[in-house]
């Protein structure tokens, strides 16, 4: 087996996942059987890659377009958020001449921050759609087949919780890389593994067929070696409102944890004992949410934000 990102070898496995109990806690979410999308699949193994530490599920199983559009049906404006700290983090490198290519775009919500041009690229019919009423360009068509018809048009590339989704991320951000000139931006926004998102017990968002690899500091640190790119910026979220409560829902379970002398889980926890630690860290958790009311108490928030620069050698 070898790593998605780097193509190295050397890799651990830090737990193993049985399908079973991903359906149950995705039917528990979205009321659907999502069976299908694992296959003939009966077990997952959660890797890290010891050369540029990525972590990722293997087989790397990626979600069909009928899942997201289940997923944006059943969680509506949850799912596209109009606003995001990612948006801000990038505008401040985009400039008024610039040409933005926007990939997994949605409905292209980022376009009223670009202060050039502005193309998205999503495979969401709905939220093409939208885009258009909107007046806003966003194209139903793949970054390869785009970037083949109109070839070094861009001199900034965003990917906003996207190379969480791909397969292979390492031909991904080749194609990127190889479709910025010299100068050009690649801006990455993804779910950090260094905050409180990787602690998170039966978050199935943050598994297959939704997530297929997670992303650390050190990951994104690789990205210069494994591509010749130059990191220009990267920047942690602070802990944001919409985040809030899973945040102190987390911290009341490792409470009650800590307390009863139960051992933390990885991933997954679908015994009797899990379900009594959560019910009763929903009780906790109003006088966890005031203990942690003050912003300088906050942890390092959901995502983390990464710029980097096509050098003349790229």
């Amino acid at each position: 087996m070898r790593c998605i990102l780097c193509d190295g070898e050397d890799n651990r496995t830090i737990s193993k996942i049985e399908i079973r109990h991903l359906v149950k806690i995705f039917f528990e979410l979205l009321h659907h059987d999502i069976s299908d999308e694992f296959g003939d699949i009966s077990v997952l193994r959660f890797v890290e890659c010891q050369n540029c530490g990525l972590r990722f599920f293997s087989p790397c199983l990626v979600g069909s377009s009928n899942f997201y559009e289940l997923l944006s049906q059943k969680m509506g404006t949850s799912y596209y958020q109009e606003e995001k700290t990612e948006y801000e983090f990038a505008a401040k490198h985009i400039g008024y001449h610039d040409r933005v290519l926007d990939i997994g775009s949605g409905r292209g919500l980022f376009s009223k921050y670009v202060k050039g041009s502005y193309t998205g690229l999503d495979f969401n019919p709905s939220a093409v759609k939208q885009a258009f009423e909107d007046g806003i360009c966003v194209v139903n068509e793949s970054m390869d087949a785009h970037l083949d018809r109109v070839p070094n048009r861009y001199t900034v590339i965003t990917a906003f919780q996207l190379l969480e989704h791909v397969a292979n991320p390492r031909a991904f951000i080749e194609s990127c890389v190889n479709a910025l000139g010299a100068g050009g931006l690649l801006i990455i926004a993804v779910p950090s593994e260094d905050a409180f998102v990787s602690l998170q017990e039966n978050a199935v968002l943050n598994m297959p067929p939704h997530h297929v690899s997670r992303w650390s500091v050190r990951a994104l640190m690789s990205l210069q070696m494994i591509f010749g790119i130059e990191l220009i910026a990267l920047e942690h979220e602070k802990l944001s409102a919409i985040h809030f409560e899973t945040y102190a829902q987390l911290v009341s379970e490792r409470i009650i944890r800590a307390l009863l002398h139960i051992q933390e889980k990885v991933l997954i926890d679908v015994s009797f004992q899990g379900r009594i630690v959560r019910m009763l860290a929903r009780h906790l958790r109003p006088i966890t949410r005031k203990a942690i009311l003050h912003p300088t108490l906050y942890p390092n928030g959901h995502s983390i934000f990464a710029v980097y620069k096509k050098t003349s050698s790229s």
